[in-house]
This record gives structure tokens, C-alpha cells and sequence, in this order.
């Protein structure tokens, strides 16, 4: 045996277990699934990861990656030198993609911010992540000098194993960049994987879609989303059930929820409704400033979070928030919902639907949204 060999033997077998999936609320099924595949090493060089908000892709993503670094044979170990820094998110091997503010930024400039809060809080979306940043009033995005970064990083040979793993987070975000990726999508250089996770499917072009193996996860139950805030957190079963329900199981906006990062949200959603139900011009404007004045991934936020209080207004309707009470946010759609017919909501969410495409798209935001509060009165003060 070597010099220092069995020291570092000893140091191996000593690390302590730590797995992503534990960190997962459920989808088992398809855990088992990728874990078949990886094991026979028929898991495919380019996957999809995708799941309505909240799901927990990122973790899958990063329990896919350990059980491709792990160096034993049952996948992933959790104890092996490889799963001890896929868990810390050092290893060399594993590469990272997200969207950044910036033309001319790549995301190995970020990897300390980005490790900080995703061990943190694997459930992030990308408000809490564009948080970290300091530009005001400018839309995140996974640009051109990134995607040739992505290039340059996966044309390099393994460091420590014998294959190479991008994780690629939020890959809606690439837009147009994606192009640049297609060559590298179809065919990843040497043992490379590929792995997307996403919360806008439908957002992917078809042929960034068409390169790739797509998995899906299960929406979270209600029951599985309380359990975690109850064991994470500390709240009441009770408030946990309320928070779930609210949320349509979204784990990412139930801890935003508890850490009031939603108040400012819930605010504005208000001031839209007062105003458009008075009618009064003037107020349009003051509301129109006050959005404006969000960066343009700050107004898609708004208008998802939106889309949740009208769910909770249908639901109201339905009868099925009847006594759920001490959350503003479902007090508040219980309020509003009485003023509301199904009609009404329905060609609200379609509103909302269009709005959010249209920022996508890079509309003038000013007459975008006095446009929206136009008709928005005109609903509601016929309705």
C-alpha cells in the first residue's frame, strides 16, 4: 500500500452520509426510475427535469448528478469522496448554468453566491435568487458569453471521475442562446451529461426539447408539503395544511409565504383591484409607476403570484377554503371572490396568461399594463 493511502481510505469511509434526495419531499417513482437507468448506464447524455413551481427539480437534478460522480456501486452512496462534494457542491467535475444580470457574465463568477443559497434553501426560485443581485430594473437571462462558457467547461477532460455533469437551472431563461447549445445538446463531448431542470416546459424550444429525454415530476400532495413545513419550520400542522392548499402545493412560495417575502406582492395585487374597481384613471397610473418600477422578472413574479389568488378565489367559490382563516392571502381571495363569477376569473387567469407572455416578449410595460387595468375595470365593475 502507498504512503498516505490508507489515511486517505480512512478519510473516505468517514465522511458523513449526506444524500440530495433526502432533502426531496416525494416523487420516489421517478427517483427509481433514473436510478435503474443509471445503474444499467443507460441514463440518457441530455435529460429534462421538469415540474410545475415548487417541485423540487433542483434537488432531483442534483441527486442525479451525485449518482452519476458516485465512485461506488450503489448509486449514490451518500458516503463516497464524489457524493461528499456533489452535497457541497465543489466537485470539479460539476458544472453549473443559471441565469445571471448581464451581458457579459458567466455563472463560474457566481458559484459561491449560487452554492451559498441553493444548500440553503434547494427549493429556490428566481426571486430569491435575482435578490442577490444588485441591478435594479434589469431582466436575468442566460446569455451568449455564458453558453459558449458552457462550450469551453464540457470540452475538458474529467478531473476526478470518469464523466463530466452540467446542471443547467431554469433553462427557459436561454431563450434564443439556445442555438448556440443545439450541436452540444444533440452531442454531449466524451462521457458528459446534460441535465435541465425547468418550471416552464412549454417555454423550451421544440428543438432544444426534441435532444433531450424528459422526465416528469409529480405534483407535491398537500399532505407531503405540510409534513416538510411542519418539520423544516416548526409551524402548526393546521397553518402548514392552510400554507399548502394556498400555495397549490408550490414549496418555493410557502417559504417565501412564512418569511413574509410576499407582503409587498399581496400589496400591489390590492392596489390593482381597488383601483380597477374605482375606475379612477389617475390611480391606474399610480399602480402602473409602482410595477413599472420592478425589474421585468420582479412583474412575471407578480403576475404568477396573481395567478395564485385567482386560483384561490375559484377555489373560494367551490367552497373549498371554507374555514381556512388567519392567512391574509386566502382571507383576501375570499374577500374579492364574492364580487367575482367564474366567467370573470376565468378571463382574468387569461389576462394574466397573456401578460405574462408579453413581458416575456419585451412589451412596452407602460401600455402593456394600462392596456391590462382597462380592461381589468371593465370586467369587474360589469361583473
Amino acid at each position: 500500500m502507498l504512503f498516505g493511502e490508507e489515511e486517505i481510505i480512512q478519510k473516505e469511509v468517514n465522511f458523513p452520509k449526506s444524500l440530495w434526495k433526502d432533502k426531496l419531499i416525494s416523487n420516489s417513482p421517478l427517483l427509481n426510475q433514473i436510478k435503474m437507468s443509471i445503474d444499467k448506464c443507460k441514463y440518457p447524455h441530455c435529460s429534462i427535469i421538469s415540474g410545475q413551481a415548487g417541485s423540487g427539480q433542483l434537488l432531483v437534478g442534483l441527486h442525479i448528478a451525485q449518482s452519476l460522480l458516485c465512485t461506488s456501486e450503489n448509486k449514490p452512496c451518500g458516503s463516497c469522496s464524489s457524493c461528499y462534494k456533489v452535497n457541497g457542491m465543489i466537485h470539479p467535475d460539476l458544472n453549473y448554468t443559471f441565469p445571471v444580470i448581464g451581458s457579459g457574465e458567466v455563472c463560474v463568477d457566481h458559484y459561491n453566491e449560487f452554492r451559498e443559497i441553493v444548500i440553503s434553501n434547494p427549493y429556490l426560485n428566481i426571486q430569491n435568487w435575482i435578490s442577490h443581485f444588485d441591478g435594479d430594473n434589469k431582466q436575468v437571462n442566460i446569455n451568449v458569453a455564458e453558453a459558449r462558457s458552457v462550450i469551453n467547461r464540457l470540452s475538458f477532460t474529467p478531473f476526478e471521475s470518469n464523466c463530466k455533469v452540467l446542471l443547467i437551472w431554469l433553462p427557459e431563461y436561454l431563450g434564443k442562446e439556445s442555438n448556440i447549445l443545439l450541436k452540444l445538446l444533440e452531442e454531449p463531448p466524451g462521457n458528459s451529461f446534460i441535465i435541465m431542470v425547468t418550471e416552464d416546459l412549454k417555454s423550451l424550444l421544440s428543438t432544444v426539447k426534441s435532444r433531450a429525454q424528459l422526465y416528469k415530476l409529480k405534483p407535491v400532495s398537500i399532505e407531503e408539503v405540510a409534513d416538510y413545513l411542519v418539520h423544516t419550520k416548526g409551524i402548526s400542522k393546521s397553518k402548514a395544511i392552510e400554507f399548502a392548499i394556498a400555495s397549490d402545493s408550490n414549496v418555493s412560495l410557502c417559504l417565501d409565504w412564512i418569511e413574509d417575502q410576499s407582503i409587498r406582492t399581496l400589496d400591489l395585487v390590492k392596489m390593482m383591484f381597488q383601483k380597477a374597481y374605482l375606475g379612477d384613471p389617475l390611480g391606474f397610473l399610480e399602480w402602473i409607476e409602482q410595477m413599472a418600477a420592478m425589474n421585468r422578472d420582479e412583474q412575471k413574479q407578480f403576475f404568477s403570484f396573481l395567478t395564485s389568488v385567482l386560483s384561490l378565489c375559484l377555489k373560494s367559490k367551490l367552497g373549498a377554503l371554507d374555514n381556512l382563516n388567519g392567512i391574509e392571502i386566502i382571507e383576501y381571495a375570499q374577500k374579492i371572490a364574492v364580487r367575482l363569477d367564474l366567467q370573470v376569473i376565468e378571463n382574468l387567469t387569461d389576462m394574466v396568461d397573456e401578460s405574462i407572455f408579453a413581458i416575456q416578449r419585451n412589451a412596452n410595460i407602460r401600455i402593456l399594463l394600462l392596456d391590462y387595468m382597462i380592461r381589468l375595470s371593465g370586467f369587474i365593475r360589469n361583473s
